[in-house]
């Protein structure tokens, strides 16, 4: 079968900007595919055309089945771009996944893409392969009974299966880098401090055990994090190491530092392999584990930066969200600790919980400014599907359900706390606006860490949230 993969066209309709590397989730259904004999096509998010560019391309390839991974940020684009397809392609097979398919209810995913005829909860590493096998036996009784995490239509109901999550990650197999094409997404130099080379993504596990009030990340994937092994991860460091010429990695997955000895591990086996490597990584609630022995070996290793999500500066509401940690003081705990080895930091923050008052958020801005941080990245919190929040929003303004067509989540017309949306905007452009006239920020800009693009990325958030 002749397969298109592919993240939502770039139709303008969503706000938010494009990721600068390759998809591993397409990387990985694209391994499982051709490992059935698959022909298999990746249309990422390097690939910023519209209507107009897709349809020759489509028309092209002439692809059977088409699998649209799908984020709530994006739903307006992934809704027109399903509906493209089916109206150039109507007899293939228009199959959605991705976290927000896999956190919504499934009667509101497939009455959102009418257009569909499947969709896939969680992992679907082993679930697409099996529906491509499926619909080659033509119509058999139950034939879709025994698929992990599919959505379906049938006699006029939707029908879902329980996701089976992947127990063992390295039966998965690495992503198709051949089709994910690293040198393709982010040009060699694009940071000033970047060894010479090209970036890419990499994933160690999956998972997450926080129950943050606002994250949807356990409905993708599960609570238990479930972990690669050390050398799993390094044969394809090696990979994109040796072959495709990577030499900063950024590592996706929020709970890479969970494992305190799959951290050492790895780390020990990067420096034994005399690697010139950088790598960048978020973290989830596993700060505790970065002390004293950690810190230095990951320093060694080559973590350039360490992504702290710390999300609000109010005790009362990251208690309210539950926020791990909830100790302000473990917060700048652990920025002083990455700053005395060495590593840098950066903090996430969010505006827009339920019961934020503006002093609430002054006391993120007061906190956001007072930690010794190289990057500081704001944004709105908006109601991901499968969340308390957006169970709250649903209650507060009488929903059954919200019009992701027409939702915008960084305008969005349902504020959640003390605070309007447009105040809570311009919030966000006066903070924007301070990074960049702060002199370390155009320090970094002109000789550090930042890639090019960053203060124009600014700028553009600047003003887009002044109005």
């Amino acid at each position: 079968m002749k397969i298109l993969l592919m993240v939502p066209l770039n139709l303008g309709l969503a706000k938010g900007d494009r990721p600068p590397f390759a998809d591993l989730g397409l990387g990985y259904l694209a391994t499982a595919l051709k490992k059935e004999g698959h022909e298999v096509f990746i249309r990422g998010w390097n690939i910023k055309s519209g209507k107009d560019e897709f349809l020759p391309y489509l028309e092209k390839i002439n692809p059977e089945l088409v699998g649209v991974k799908v984020f709530t940020r994006n739903m307006p684009d992934a809704l027109a771009s399903t509906e493209i397809i089916r109206e150039a392609l109507p007899e293939c097979t228009l199959v959605v996944g991705g976290p927000h398919p896999s956190a919504s209810p499934p009667d509101e995913t497939m009455a959102d893409f009418s257009s569909v005829d499947f969709a896939f909860q969680g992992d679907g590493e082993k679930g697409l392969p099996m529906l491509c096998k499926a619909l080659g036996q033509k119509e058999q009784p139950n034939q879709f009974q025994d698929i992990p995490g599919l959505i379906w239509r049938e006699s006029g109901k939707v029908h879902h299966n329980h996701n089976l999550l992947s127990t063992d990650l390295e039966e998965i197999g690495l992503p198709d880098w051949e089709l994910l094409d690293p040198a393709g997404h982010l040009p060699p130099k694009a940071s000033r401090k970047q060894l010479d080379g090209i970036a890419a993504p990499i994933s160690v596990t999956r998972g997450c055990p926080a129950k943050c009030t606002f994250c949807c990340a356990h409905k993708m994937a599960g609570f238990p994090v479930r972990a690669r092994s050390p050398r799993h991860v390094m044969e394809e460091i090696k990979l994109l190491y040796h072959k495709y010429r990577v030499r900063h990695l950024c590592i996706t997955d929020t709970n890479f530092l969970y494992y305190k000895e799959l951290v050492e591990e790895l780390c020990n086996l990067i420096i034994e392999a005399g690697l010139h490597i950088r790598f960048d990584t978020p973290t989830g609630p596993a700060w505790n584990i970065l002390d004293d022995k950690l810190l230095p070996l990951l320093k060694r290793a080559g973590c350039s930066m360490i992504a702290l999500g710390i999300e609000s500066g109010s005790p009362r509401i990251r208690k309210l969200i539950k926020k791990e940690p909830e100790s302000i003081s473990e917060v700048k705990h652990t920025v002083d600790q990455l700053k005395k080895y060495g590593i840098g930091a950066a903090g996430y923050f969010l505006f827009g919980f339920p019961e934020e008052t503006h002093e609430d958020i002054k006391a993120t801005i007061d906190l956001a400014f007072s930690l010794n941080l190289d990057h500081r990245a704001f944004e709105l919190v908006y109601p991901l599907p499968g969340t308390p929040l957006y169970d709250h929003v649903k209650a507060k303004y009488g929903l059954a359900k919200l019009d992701w067509q027409k939702f915008d989540t960084s305008n969005s017309p349902y504020h959640l706390g003390e605070v309007n949306t447009r105040e809570l905007r311009r919030y966000l452009s006066r903070i924007y606006f301070k990074i960049l006239l702060n002199p370390k920020f155009i320090y970094q800009s002109l000789f550090g860490q930042n890639t090019l693009g960053t203060p124009k990325l600014f700028l553009k958030r600047a003003f887009q949230y002044r109005w």
